[in-house]
């Protein structure tokens, strides 16, 4: 059964990863958050880091000529049953992908927020 709570979240992630607009995302962001990236060096963390690391993502998502799709899947291995989203980011000839993975809390909020290369996770895609 998809958790439509988390899969509504996972949505508005992707949709921030669009458009450069993250702002429906803060509220579900725990005081303790953790931002951690195969592709950065330092974690970010604490609320207020992550939400100055997602503005300043924003603003460069608006000033590029990025196109992006999402995809929102089902991890089968090694976190069966959890939700998990695909990012495909295109900026002039290059291409990036990535999954996002989430840690929540009991409550819905976001504890970490991992970006890694998707193969790292086994997954099924689902029906919109």
């Amino acid at each position: 059964m998809i958790d439509k709570t988390r899969y509504s979240i996972l949505n508005k992630i992707g949709k921030g990863y669009s458009t450069g607009e993250f702002e429906d995302v803060f509220q579900y962001f725990d005081d303790e958050i953790v931002w951690e990236s195969q592709w950065s060096l330092e974690p970010r963390v604490g609320k207020e880091t992550v939400i100055d690391y997602y503005k300043t993502k924003g603003q460069m998502i608006k000033k590029s000529d990025s196109k992006v799709k999402y995809e929102i899947v089902e991890f089968t291995g090694p976190k069966p049953g959890e939700l998990g989203l695909n990012i495909n980011q295109k900026f002039d000839d290059q291409s990036n992908d990535m999954q996002i993975d989430i840690t929540w809390t009991k409550d819905n909020k976001i504890k970490r927020i991992d970006i890694c290369i998707p193969t790292l996770f086994q997954y099924k895609h689902i029906s919109k």
